[in-house]
């Protein structure tokens, strides 16, 4: 059987072979010259369809409770910065130092402005890390990114994995870890006639400090040693086997929602 035979022998199993391991064997299978999507909107169920829209609706909450906190930041730093220095208390921590770096025999005005110049520049370092965040948010309005648990009812993530057990119970029953382990972090976009448009890539792109996820860290003495935890936890062994075997074997994902389910809502 070809390499791609073993994929598709397994989407037709969709019954008995949860989505994240049928899009694993995809991913791992697939011929390098395809360039279609790994994933369509035909290969989640409803209630995994409406997770995806709830976690674009967080993201989307959420990114505009920041903006708005940081457009209300921008004219407090102004007038931090502008009155702050006028009140007693403000000239008399600025006389005291503020971190500014200046050589001795300076005069106590000369302390004074050094001092000041330096609370003026981390004031406009503030306000200019606000200005920035504001500019990311209108950069792209139709553009959402959503991250592994961008649901708070999502299931947590656990450092080594999940067991056996676990990992089979929550991939035919949780539409929260089934997102987390297909899609993960992902792009939507809203398209011009409001419909929305899910892109990625399939691949792994690491967790800091996590020594068993870095990419391209992993050998073959690595993936040994991990050998008696990967049989007993199949997150280890995807994880491993996409850092040593299958390194750098990613795949594009490129599809558009159905229409939301009224009654999932």
């Amino acid at each position: 059987m070809a390499d791609e035979g073993w994929a598709e022998y397994l989407d037709a199993l969709a019954g008995i072979v949860p989505l994240n391991a049928r899009v694993f064997a995809r991913n791992a299978f697939r011929n390098e010259d395809d360039v279609g999507s790994l994933i369509n909107a035909g290969d989640f169920s409803e209630a995994e369809i409406e997770e995806i829209y709830r976690r674009i609706d967080f993201e989307n909450e959420r990114n505009a409770r920041n903006e708005s906190i940081y457009r209300d930041l921008i004219p407090a730093y102004e007038k931090h910065l502008a009155e702050y220095p006028e009140t007693p208390f403000g000239m008399e921590s600025i006389q005291l130092g503020l971190g500014a770096e200046y050589e001795d025999g300076l005069s106590d005005d000369e302390i004074y402005q050094a001092n000041l110049e330096a609370f003026n520049s981390r004031g406009q370092a503030k306000m200019d890390e606000a200005r920035l965040a504001l500019e990311s948010y209108d950069k792209d309005r139709s553009k959402t990114s959503v991250g592994y648990y961008a649901d708070p009812d999502a299931a947590p993530a656990y450092y080594y994995g999940r067991g056996i057990m676990d990992t089979v119970k929550d991939s035919f029953t949780s539409p929260a870890y089934n997102i987390n382990t297909t899609l993960g972090q992902f792009n939507a976009f809203e398209d011009e006639d409001g419909t929305i448009t899910i892109r990625d890539t399939y691949d792994w792109g690491g967790e800091k400090d996590n020594p068993y996820r870095r990419v391209g860290e992993m050998g073959i003495l690595d993936l040994l040693r991990m050998v008696p935890r990967m049989v007993s936890r199949p997150e280890v062994a995807g994880n491993v086997l996409m850092r040593s075997l299958l390194k750098g074997k990613s795949s594009p994902v490129e599809f558009t929602l159905p229409p939301r389910a009224r009654n999932l809502r």
